[in-house]
């Protein structure tokens, strides 16, 4: 027998499908069934024709943890459907501390009234941690679902005793990871930020970070005020974008480039002339990449960002389409100094032929032996096992399309050498993928290079098998 049993309504089940009628069995708090017609006893029945029948609302942003202490009841919530409420939003819970800490935090921050402080003080039990809170909710009984946030400056606020505007010192970060971990393996949900509120608007991005990754580690969930004095577009990157590598990850993807030529919020892109390096941001984001096995590419940054984005890596990164400034000195190609240090950590460069990149000063011109020159050249640097190829030509017009598209593509700034030469209207004998598959392996036989070699070359060089290496130190 079911304890109630809601017939001949429209049930919209929370699936994405159009409102269908049919009943819905309870058995104690859970929905046992949904079905047509149901005939089986229960102890309730109630008729629901004409009405809808939805799964309970949630509200995310709430700060409602305290109602349950005056008088248990949130009936003005589920009066309107919502069944489950989201407490401890805008870096504002109810941890850590006893009640008369987290009061005078409320009352510092404009939160409560002196007359509700004193009242509060009078008729809440006291607790110290979420099992303390969830144990003195249970006593007093609820009528709502909870899911509970820690607060972010209630924490901060607590461990360095005031809204300082500095960073916590060894000593208080430890502490505040201590406490996160404490509660989390009590049950609590995640974490809130009130980025433009005191204390939380003194953390920067590495303090963000640091509280974000220990909270990933429970699969819990971050939610924040942004802090939106700096700008919307600045507070969502620095908030945001991190966690979306995550998401790109679920996509599939799994090499990405730390700039396009232009500069943005992770670093310098190679068209710049004033290269600021890998910012604080992009250093967060090399590190999330390391983290979920996604391989770099500094193919389109500027040396500098490029060079910090290898030393920041843990992991072997590429430059998947690039030539060498020892050979055709533009922005396009990469120093000595980051080939180097790519090969060093294990990576790989790969040589590009798209027009007017690879060129030499040996003939002055674009074509398979002017690529072959920054071939050799990278391989005589670092050693046949950390070079291959990335042609980066297409089918069509190549050269048509950096004139239509010059700005979009930055080839005007990127391509420009002091000495002048002679445009040419595609790659000789790399004019497409195709053809460039083949012709490289054609240009390694006479040339001498063994079977070996080539094979190194031409496979165990690739970027898929340089990911391989990337995910298994994952």
């Amino acid at each position: 027998m079911y304890d109630f049993l809601i017939r001949n309504g429209l049930v919209i089940d929370g699936s994405g499908r159009p409102a269908q009628k049919a009943d819905v069995a309870v058995q104690g708090d859970k929905v046992v069934r949904i079905a047509l017609n149901i005939q089986d006893p229960a102890k309730e029945v109630y008729d629901a024709a004409g009405k809808y029948v939805i799964p309970g609302l949630i509200d995310p942003h709430v700060h409602e943890e305290w109602v349950c202490f005056d008088d248990g009841s949130y009936d003005f919530y589920l009066k309107e459907g919502v069944t489950t409420l989201i407490n401890g939003n805008c870096s504002h819970s109810i941890v850590p501390g006893h009640k008369k800490d987290q009061l005078d935090y409320y009352l510092g921050n404009g939160l409560i009234s002196l007359k509700q402080y004193d009242r509060y003080m009078k008729i809440w039990p006291d607790w110290y941690d979420f099992e303390g809170y969830a144990q003195a909710v249970e006593q007093v009984g609820t009528n709502c679902n909870f899911v509970t946030l820690l607060g972010h400056g209630s924490i901060r606020q607590y461990v360095m005793h005031g809204a300082w505007p500095r960073k916590p010192d060894s000593l208080e970060q430890a502490q505040i990871e201590r406490i996160i971990r404490h509660n989390m393996e009590q049950g609590m949900f995640g974490i809130s930020f009130g980025l433009d509120y005191v204390p939380s608007r003194y953390a920067d991005l590495d303090e963000l970070c640091q509280v974000v990754e220990l909270i990933k580690r429970y699969d819990g969930v971050s939610a924040a005020h942004l802090r939106h004095q700096i700008g919307i577009y600045e507070s969502t990157l620095e908030f945001l974008e991190v966690d979306r590598i995550d998401i790109l990850y679920g996509l599939g993807v799994r090499l990405l480039g730390v700039t396009y030529s232009e500069s943005n919020a992770l670093g310098s892109g190679l068209k710049e002339d004033c290269d600021g390096g890998l910012t604080k941001f992009g250093k967060a984001c090399v590190e999330r990449m390391n983290q979920v096995g996604m391989l770099l590419d500094v193919s389109h940054c500027g040396q500098k960002t490029a060079y910090d984005a290898v030393m920041h890596s843990k992991k072997p990164i590429i430059a998947s389409h690039v030539g060498a400034k020892g050979v055709w000195n533009i922005k396009r190609m990469a120093s000595d100094e980051l080939i180097q240090a790519i090969a060093k950590k294990g990576g790989v460069v790969a040589i590009e032929s798209a027009p007017h990149t690879t060129m030499s000063q040996t003939n002055m011109t674009h074509d398979i032996d002017s690529v072959m020159e920054h071939f050799e050249y990278v391989k005589n640097l670092v050693g046949i096992d950390h070079v291959t190829f990335g042609p980066d030509c297409l089918y069509g017009d190549h050269v048509a399309l950096h004139h239509a598209f010059a700005a979009a593509l930055s080839t005007g700034d990127t391509s420009k050498h002091a000495l002048d030469y002679q445009e040419v209207p595609y790659v000789t004998y790399l004019e497409n993928t195709t053809e460039a598959s083949w012709n490289i392996l054609r240009w390694l036989v006479k040339h001498g290079y063994t079977q070996e070699e080539s094979c190194k070359i031409g496979f165990w060089n690739r970027p898929g098998y340089v990911l391989s290496r990337t995910m298994q130190t994952r």
